[in-house]
């Protein structure tokens, strides 16, 4: 399968992340990406709002799913242009999109189907706003109707206030078009929980809710922003709070878009507020939400490339979807000035130095490289499209990184993403140091009743019950992280080596690919500069522990595959990884020119590499064993069968 991701945020270096690790994709584009997805798919120099190019571009590459990031491309008609072109897409037709795109369509549309939210009033015009003013009292929230990038809501304590953000919105067009109407709404005391339910047209599928932070600064003080973090599980919301989220406020969504003529495809985003009279709506979105969407990847066990093209294929019902039972915490750096106007071209320091656990996505970041020379080494590196110098990663935008944490409890991921929050560091970052302040320490896995996520229908009116099981799949045990092992044997049979937890990213495809196969297998960082002893002795052991293949990825100079062949005869597979600003060359010529005698097999550069080697590896090992040849002549044949 063949997958590109439109978009360039965190959100979107988190979904290209883990559809790179699933075994049925064999590329993953992205476009335009940032210095963050393109370690792991290919870049598309093309912007998300270059709608007729984009559909023409995946038609010519025959792409077999188009993932949609954000909401300004699918209001502007991405899927619908994709679904005439006969691509498969998941995100909503633009019609469903206005449940976001306009916050007075939404709130009409949420007026019209009784779906619980607060008391508002839209206005046309600057005097009409002054004189809704009068039927609220303070704080009162201002909403401008179109998108802003999560910029156009104010929360106001005061008239004098309130006049000047309807003055900033409506008189001096600071957020142009879509600041013209405005939606005065009562504001909503409680616990904010974002919800997301993954939807075909017949089935609904949940993922669990996570706990977002809107505010810039601790305590939610400060403007307002496109989120500064957020964290999964939420104690709070257990089965039954769940079960009514989702018959008061999701079904009676879908069925009333369905009603209207703008039937919903794609994942419905529910920002909520828990108040003490129950689950208000603060808003809806059209798209999976940024930070929560790398809040909740890392705790996905489930094939993500299946589960989307489960959307436009109608078979979100069969889908057995299984969540992590630890817990997730993210925090964001942001740039200085955010939200307003910034500082970017920073350099960020310590990308390659965060440990198991953690997981880095970049949104607003960059590479520089300096002007290259008219002729000699500089002028070959530049007609290969690499750069003319040293390359660094900088800052792009306002949301730069989001850090995330993992680990069984959520006290354990919240310790996590602080200290990577102490490794990686620019100039003028901007973060809040409260993100899972105000949560308890319990993962999932330790509380008496989660949240029910079974895939199953909406009582959608005139709708009946499908004729097939819907028998959901229970959560598996997932892994600590770090280093870990796969679960189909004790022993593992496979070594997956990287010499950096900044390549785990980059390798995790290798250990999806044998986790689908059930080869049992182990993911291991060492370095061949660092720790030299440990190479020595992982290597000269590696046999007599039952090992049979290694897989070792390095950048640059690539010593790592090099040093463990000269100290163990199993066969050694190296992948090339994109460390410099050779993109990965540098790698890729030093693990081929192995002396003779020391071979390291070698395979493409980077994320696909690691797949491949992956499945070396178990090409090798069916050769001894019957049910690992079972497994990788099915894959075979299911891949020659398309």
């Amino acid at each position: 399968m063949k997958v590109l991701v439109v978009g360039s945020g965190a959100r979107e270096h988190a979904l290209v992340w883990k559809l790179a690790a699933s075994p049925a994709v064999t590329a993953v584009y992205c476009a335009p990406g940032n210095a963050g997805t393109a370690a792991l798919a290919h870049s598309v120099p093309l912007a998300a709002d270059r709608i007729r190019e984009l559909v023409g571009w995946a038609k010519e590459q025959r792409i077999d799913l188009v993932v949609v990031g954000p909401e300004a491309p699918l209001a502007a008609g991405l899927a619908d242009t994709c679904a005439a072109a006969g691509l498969a897409v998941f995100g909503p037709s633009a019609a469903a999109a206005q449940i976001e795109a306009s916050k007075v369509w939404a709130k009409g549309f949420m007026e019209r189907h009784g779906i619980p939210t607060a008391r508002a009033h839209t206005c046309n015009s600057v005097d009409e706003a002054r004189r809704a003013l009068k039927e609220f009292t303070y704080p009162l929230v201002i909403k401008a109707d179109g998108l802003a990038a999560g910029k156009g809501v104010e929360v106001v304590g005061s008239e004098e206030a309130a006049r000047e953000t309807l003055e900033r919105y409506m008189a001096r067009n600071e957020l142009g078009a879509a600041g013209q109407r405005v939606v005065i709404e009562e504001f909503l005391s409680g616990e904010e929980l974002s919800v997301f339910a993954l939807y075909d047209g017949q089935d609904l599928v949940l993922a669990p809710p996570v706990r977002d932070y809107k505010r810039l600064g601790d305590g939610d003080r400060g403007p307002n922003t496109g989120g500064m973090g957020g964290y999964a599980p939420v104690a709070r919301a257990d089965a039954e709070l769940m079960a009514r989220i989702r018959a008061e406020i999701l079904e009676p969504t879908l069925a009333g878009l369905e009603q209207e003529g703008r039937p919903y495809r794609g994942v419905l985003y529910g920002g909520l507020m828990l108040t003490a009279q129950g689950p208000r709506v603060l808003e809806f979105n059209c798209r999976f939400g940024d930070p929560e969407t790398q809040v909740l990847l890392p705790l996905l066990e489930s094939d993500l490339a299946e589960l989307l093209l489960a959307v436009p294929n109608g078979s979100l019902g069969l889908a057995q979807v299984r969540w992590s039972p630890g817990a997730s915490c993210a925090v964001v750096l942001a740039s200085q000035g955010y939200p307003g106007p910034l500082r970017t071209g920073v350099p960020i320091e310590g990308l390659d130095e965060v440990e198991p656990g953690m997981f880095v996505f970049h949104a607003g970041t960059t590479r520089r490289s300096e002007a290259p020379a008219a002729s000699g080494w500089r002028a070959l590196r530049q007609g290969l499209g690499l750069g003319g110098g040293e390359s660094d990663v900088l800052t792009a935008g306002g949301r730069v990184l989001t850090l995330v944490g993992t680990g069984a409890t959520l006290a354990e991921a919240r310790e996590r993403a602080y200290r990577a929050v102490e490794v990686v560091r620019f100039e003028g970052r901007q973060y809040r140091t409260d993100i899972g302040a105000d949560a308890g320490t319990r993962g999932r896995g330790d509380a008496e009743k989660g949240p029910d996520l079974t895939p199953r229908p909406p009582s959608l009116p005139g709708k009946g019950e499908p004729d097939r099981d819907r028998s959901g799949t229970p959560p598996l045990a997932g892994e600590g992280p770090g280093e870990r092992s796969g679960s189909a044997s004790p022993t593992p049979l496979v070594s997956i080596i990287m010499g950096s937890e900044s390549d785990r990213q980059v390798m995790e495809p290798a250990a999806s690919v044998l986790e689908s196969l059930g080869i049992a297998h182990e993911v291991l960082t060492m370095s061949a500069h660092r720790t030299p002893e440990r190479v020595r002795a992982f290597a000269q052991g590696a046999e007599a522990r039952g090992i049979r293949v290694i897989i070792a990825g390095a950048g640059l100079a690539a010593h790592l595959p090099g040093v463990i062949a000269s100290w163990t005869s199993l066969p050694v597979i190296g992948v090339p990884l994109a460390a410099g600003e050779l993109r990965g060359l540098d790698a890729l010529y030093a693990i081929v020119q192995m002396p003779p005698g020391v071979p390291v097999a070698t395979v493409g550069i980077g994320a696909p590499g690691a797949k491949n080697a992956a499945y070396i590896a178990a090409a090798m090992l069916s050769l001894s064993d019957d049910t690992i040849r079972q497994r990788y002549q099915q894959f075979r044949k299911r891949q020659m069968e398309g």
